[in-house]
């Protein structure tokens, strides 16, 4: 009789870490893991869109996407994730962003503007949706309320100064 229970206890001992190591491994599969994982991916994202990198947003791409917006007119100063949320192999994950037109027009104006983008796992890794924020999204909220930026200019070493000087000569 004290055999079955040391096995029944053995069995259940082993069961109990067998799960706690899936739990460390693969925290998404238990809910609250997978927020964290597309919140880091889509950190990762948005900081390779302020640093204007097209190569440091190309593992963020979807695979099945041709290429990455690299001809985009609008720049991204800054950006903030608000909130996550995933239900299956799809999230949402909230933005607050400013943005300013790479015109060198308009380069001194920027539009904070708040939408949520759309977040896929494929393949078990997180992927930016195939459609970025664009010029559309900026009509949809209006243009009307662009206003000069808060914080300091981009110094003229960036490549957005570079390129709008190179336009104004």
């Amino acid at each position: 009789m004290k055999t079955k229970k040391k096995i029944v206890i053995g069995s259940a001992l082993v069961l109990s870490l067998c799960g706690v190591i899936v739990a460390l491994a693969r925290p998404d599969w238990f809910g609250r893991g997978a927020e964290t994982a597309v919140r880091k991916r889509a950190e990762g994202y948005w900081n390779a869109r302020v640093a204007g990198d097209p190569k440091a947003l190309a593992p963020y791409v979807h695979p099945l996407q041709k290429s990455i917006q690299e001809n985009s007119i609008l720049v991204t100063d800054s950006y903030e994730v608000t909130g996550v949320k995933v239900e299956g192999d799809e999230a949402l994950v909230g933005i607050k962003a400013k943005y300013r037109l790479k015109h060198p027009m308009t380069s001194k104006l920027e539009r904070e503007l708040t939408h949520e983008d759309k977040w896929v796992r494929y393949n078990g890794e997180w992927y930016h949706g195939l459609h970025p924020v664009g010029l559309g999204e900026l009509l949809r909220q209006g243009l009307g309320k662009w206003k000069p930026p808060t914080g300091p200019s981009p110094s003229p070493a960036s490549p957005e100064a570079s390129t709008d000087q190179a336009q104004r000569r």
